[in-house]
């Protein structure tokens, strides 16, 4: 049971804040979980401070907030933003978990002596707890902190979306991610597999009032089919878009069932790539373990009952394919959209393919 607001508490922050030159906030998923983020805009717009997500809080904050300056990954995160966040003399984690893909195996570079961590069951200032404060009350109380700083526009690491011109090339990770960044629309839900699709939708731009959804914490694979399908039950009127492996939608592939009997309309784009890429950039290419059986991908729908009437199914392999796909699957609402995506086994996104080699790395001790 949580307990009011500690007095001390609060004077310690403010404190904090007042010799602080370069704070910065980091927000997280638990942000998420207590539906904080219009909380965390208001801190944003009142101190002024930046604010970093972590790809686990990514919509963590809206992220075309004048405050919002990118994700921080450790030391995979873009210049200059890595480098302000990395010598900043105060860093807030706002239900901002430091775990181990969320900061590219632990690489963060700031010091714990400057760090306060607000989260559920307690709150750190510089390494002294304060547990069983109100998490939601605590974080809405931020709002009234007395601080006021200039942030530099430079600090932006997220690129403005640019217009998607496909060819008739086969279709690689990087123009996948660029082509379905020109496609979000405000307040869409994006739900993204633990594999190349989480670590390709990171550092794509989101709209106004968008949502993630993901598992990097526990990295359980599979999860996210059956996520996307509650989460579009509980939200008929949200558009839903899915992007899972083929090999973590064989681990949940029946719920497809239940989202045809439901009439559910998300997009999902199934992400064919012949295995478990995001571990053969871990542990080696060609490890046995990480190849899946073949399967059909564009005719499982008919088989959990699929039918002209309720999904519509397409297959795609070069970036024409998937254009005239996108507009075709968002005019039709009425139906769920299957998309099979076709891309090399090799193929993966940048910050999956670093963040590889370090977990690889980092294995070998």
């Amino acid at each position: 049971m949580t307990s009011p607001i500690d007095s001390t508490l609060l004077e310690k922050i403010q404190t904090a804040f007042s010799s602080a030159k370069h704070p910065v906030f980091i927000t997280g998923h638990e942000i998420q979980s207590y539906h904080l983020e219009d909380t965390v805009a208001k801190i944003a717009a009142h101190t002024t401070v930046p604010v970093a997500a972590l790809s686990l809080g990514k919509s963590s904050i809206d992220e075309t907030h004048p405050q919002f300056v990118g994700i921080y990954s450790g030391a995979l995160t873009a210049e200059p933003l890595k480098t302000y966040v990395d010598n900043a003399d105060l860093v807030i984690l706002l239900g901002a978990q430091l775990t181990d893909t969320a900061t590219s195996g632990f690489s963060q570079s700031f010091s714990a002596s400057k760090i306060i961590a607000i989260h559920p069951e307690t709150t750190t200032v510089f390494g002294q707890d304060y547990p069983s404060n109100d998490f939601k009350e605590l974080v809405e109380a931020l709002t009234t902190i007395d601080y006021r700083m200039e942030t530099s526009a430079a600090l932006k690491t997220m690129p403005s979306t640019k217009e998607f011109i496909a060819t008739d090339t086969l279709l690689t990770q990087n123009r996948f991610w660029e082509a379905i960044e020109t496609n979000f629309k405000q307040n869409d839900t994006i739900v993204a597999e633990q594999g190349t699709s989480f670590f390709g939708i990171t550092n794509t731009q989101f709209k106004k009032d968008m949502r993630l959804i993901g598992q990097p914490l526990w990295g359980s694979i599979g999860y996210t089919f059956p996520a996307a399908l509650g989460s579009q039950l509980a939200a008929r009127s949200k558009r839903h878009l899915l992007f899972i492996g083929d090999g973590s939608l064989q681990l949940t592939i029946q719920e497809l069932g239940m989202a045809l009997r439901a009439k559910l309309t998300p997009l999902i784009f199934v992400i064919n790539n012949n295995g478990y890429t995001v571990e053969r950039e871990i542990h080696g290419p060609n490890e046995r373990y990480n190849d899946i059986p073949t399967w059909d991908y564009a005719q499982l729908p008919t088989v959990f009952g699929g039918t002209d009437q309720n999904v519509a199914t397409y297959k795609v392999t070069t970036e024409t394919e998937l254009a005239e796909a996108l507009v075709t699957a968002q005019a039709d609402t009425t139906r769920l959209q299957w998309i099979e995506v076709v891309m090399d086994q090799t193929d993966a996104p940048e910050l999956l393919k670093e963040m590889g080699r370090i977990f690889a790395k980092q294995n070998t001790h």
